[in-house]
């Protein structure tokens, strides 16, 4: 699970940074279960040391992804 350990945290900050340009109430509702899974049961899971490294290796994740298909006219 540790590979995987980069992702998560770039998923983390991408919720982060969504934050600060949405509405909270809108934001909770799209993203507050998966913030919660990942904050409170996946992450406390490594260590600080391993957390370090995993942050020299973030890829950029775009939260865009994560609402499906864009329809194009």
């Amino acid at each position: 699970m540790e590979r995987h350990l980069p992702a998560l945290l770039a998923l983390a900050e991408a919720l982060r940074e969504d934050l600060q340009r949405r509405d909270a109430a809108q934001w909770a509702a799209r993203h507050g279960n998966t913030w919660q899974i990942l904050t409170r049961d996946i992450l406390p899971r490594f260590s600080p040391a391993q957390r370090a490294a995993a942050q020299q290796r973030q890829p950029r994740l775009m939260l865009d992804l994560l609402e499906g298909p864009i329809q194009w006219s």
